[in-house]
Order: structure tokens, then sequence, then C-alpha cells
């Protein structure tokens, strides 16, 4: 009996043992998983690959220790739109240098070391992450371009496909508020705002009893100001069920009262008036005399406006051949307009880019690809601006 009892103990004393290194082995692979998961996501980085290197974020957006209230899908679809801004700014990681970690209590933390380049200037950043749910949360950074590739999403201003108001939006540019009417059992809220002197978009949400649609049908909308000027509305997002973003043309040039005033929702008549204070972004205007001659077509640049949330190039333009596609090249990379207007009496053109730093950026090419209807031949027309 006691030759028993000593191999028990002596049993129970190597499965302990064994229990123990099992723990710490676990422990270590677990790590080695985060070393991999780290390492991937900064190679990814090197590379630009964001959509290879969103597979390892943790996405949220309020709270930062709670995961986004989105599908997987949706979130990285976000995330790719902010990463849309880094290519725009002519920002890459172009090195990591050190990585290190550390247990503070009971949290592994990481430690990243590295380089990025913005239009050939080079500065050295530190990222501290930690990990939510075998996800990378990126806690805090010296990198002042952080905003645009770690796991933050989800409002309606990055919600939208406009580079701009993402910018904005992330930059905390958007004033948020609170002010509403109601009208016949049906409330209209302003939630959000953002005038820099080229647009004015609002967030605006509907409450209440009123006909669901696909897409929102609003009737007679203006945007007034404190000095009368009327502001008439260029579009509307689909949103989400109760919420949308609409932009008016043009903006105040100061702060201001405003006030926004509805005569329809989703085929329901009425009278909704919204007041509220609007902050507005003075933008920076640069004046040219730069033309650019291919094929009897002239590109004359006058003007062009930095706005917080928009790039405006004014112009004219002259010429029988069609445009093909419109494009800009920025820090050596393609950046599409958002949009073209052509004035055919006037031969007016204006040109809409994401918003440019123009302190950054001291230069960027407008390119214009023609066709010709007869020969059926396409060129291009070249024009540089430099500041």
């Amino acid at each position: 009996m006691v030759g028993v009892t000593i191999s028990i103990k002596k049993l129970l004393k190597i499965l302990g043992i064994i229990l123990i290194f099992s723990g710490i082995g676990f422990y270590f692979n677990k790590v080695i998983i985060k070393d991999i998961c780290v390492k991937s996501y900064y190679q990814h980085l090197l590379k630009a690959e964001y959509d290879k290197a969103a597979n390892y974020l943790f996405y949220w957006d309020k709270y930062s220790d709670r995961p986004a209230k989105l599908p997987a899908l949706a979130a990285k679809n976000l995330y790719l739109r902010k990463t849309e801004l880094l290519t725009g700014r002519g920002y890459r990681v172009v090195e990591i240098k050190d990585i290190s970690r550390r247990i503070d209590d009971g949290l592994l933390i990481y430690r990243v070391q590295g380089t990025y380049e913005v239009n050939g200037e080079r500065n050295s950043f530190e990222d501290e992450l930690y990990f939510i749910n075998n996800k990378i949360m990126i806690e805090n950074s010296t990198d002042p371009y952080l905003r645009y590739r770690d796991g933050k999403i989800a409002r309606i201003f990055q919600e939208s496909y406009d580079e701009g108001l993402i910018f904005a939006d992330l930059n905390n540019l958007i004033q948020e508020k609170e002010k509403k009417s109601e009208y016949n059992g049906i409330i209209v809220f302003v939630r959000g705002a953002i005038a820099d002197g080229v647009r004015t978009v609002l967030k605006v949400a509907v409450e209440g009893k009123y006909p669901g649609k696909e897409e929102w049908d609003f009737g007679n909308i203006q945007l007034i100001d404190g000095a009368g000027k009327r502001y008439l509305p260029v579009k509307w997002s689909k949103g989400s069920e109760d919420e949308t973003l609409i932009e008016f043309a043009g903006s105040p040039t100061k702060n201001t009262d405003v006030t926004l005033t509805l005569k329809r929702i989703n085929g329901v008549e009425g009278k909704w008036e919204v007041k509220f204070p609007l902050k507005v972004f003075r933008p920076v205007e640069l004046g040219f005399n730069i033309s650019g001659k291919e094929h009897g077509n002239e590109l004359k640049i006058k003007k062009i406006i930095f706005a917080k949330t928009i790039t405006k190039i004014e112009g004219e333009i002259s010429g029988d051949d069609l445009f093909e596609e419109t494009y800009a090249i920025i820090a050596g990379n393609k950046i599409n307009f958002k949009s073209v207007s052509v004035d055919n009496q006037s031969h007016k053109i204006n040109l809409y880019l994401m918003p440019v730093d123009y302190l950054k950026v001291n230069n960027l090419k407008i390119v214009i690809k023609f066709s010709n209807p007869g020969t059926k031949e396409s060129f291009f027309l070249n024009t540089d601006l430099k500041w």
C-alpha cells in the first residue's frame, strides 16, 4: 500500500508539471500567433496592401473596447474608404525598425517603431497596440495619419463614398447638432453639419410616421443663411432607415445662423424649419493664369480653392473634341475627379477633387483625355499647376 501511495503522489506531481508546461506552451503559442499577426499587418502596410491589412484590425465606433455594430465585410469596406485618403496624400509606411512587447497589468502590449513618408518627406512613428478578440487595437501612435489606417469606423459621414466627408469626420470637423422641427407628428433633426466655403453638408434624421421608401423623397428643400441667401440641394444620400446626408451647393462665407426648410418628406406635405448656428471653415484661394493646348483644345486654369472637404479648380475650356477621362496626378498617384461641370456657353469649367493639403502638396497635374468623334483618335492634354 505504501508503494502504491508513493507512486500515486509521484504521478500527481508529474501530471502537475506536465500541466504547468502545457499552460506555458499554450501561452507562448498564443504569443507567437499574435507576433505573426502584428508583423503581417505592418508588412501589408509596407506594401500598401490595405485590403489585406484590414483583416487584422479590430473595428470599433463609439467605444474603443466594443466591436462596431456592423457586419465584418461592411466594416472592412469602410476601412478601405479611409485608406484611399492615404493614397491621395502620398502617404506610405516605408520602414519598420523594431517590434517589441511587454506585459502591463496582465495585458500584452506591442510597441512598433517605423518610418512613414508623405510626398517624399520622411518621419518616424511609434504605435502601441494590443489585441481584442484576437484582432489588433492600435491604442496610441505618434503617426498623425493613424486615423486613416486604424480600426475606428461607422459614422454616417464616414459611411458616405465622399473622401472629403470621410476626412472631415476623421479629423473631428463635423459640428454635432441636435436641433429639430416637428409638423404633423413627423420630426426633422439636424444632427451634424459642415460648411467650407464651397459646399454645405448636413446630417439629417427623420422620426415619426411617414411612408418608408428605398430612396428619400424630399420636396422644396432650402438652406437659408442669416443674410437671406438661399442654397439649393445638390444631392442627398440613401443613408440609413432614418438618417441621410444632404449636400447644398455653396456655403456662407462666415459663421452665421441658418435655417433648413422642407415642405415634403416621402410624399407627406408639411412645413419643417430647423434653425441652428453654422460654423464656416474659410477656404484658401490661389489665382492662376496657366493654360495647356493639344489638338485645338485649350484648358485655362484661373483659380484653385482649397476647402476642408473638397478642392475646386476653376477655369475655361475650348475645343470640339469629347472628354473621355479626367484625373489629377498628385505625388505620383492618379486621383479621379469627383465631378466635372462645363458651361457650353461661357466655356467655364469646374473640376472637383478630394481635399488637398496645399501646405504639404505644392503641385498637381490635370490630365484630360480627349477623343475625336471623326477620326476616333484619343490624345491627352496635360496642365501642370505649382504653388
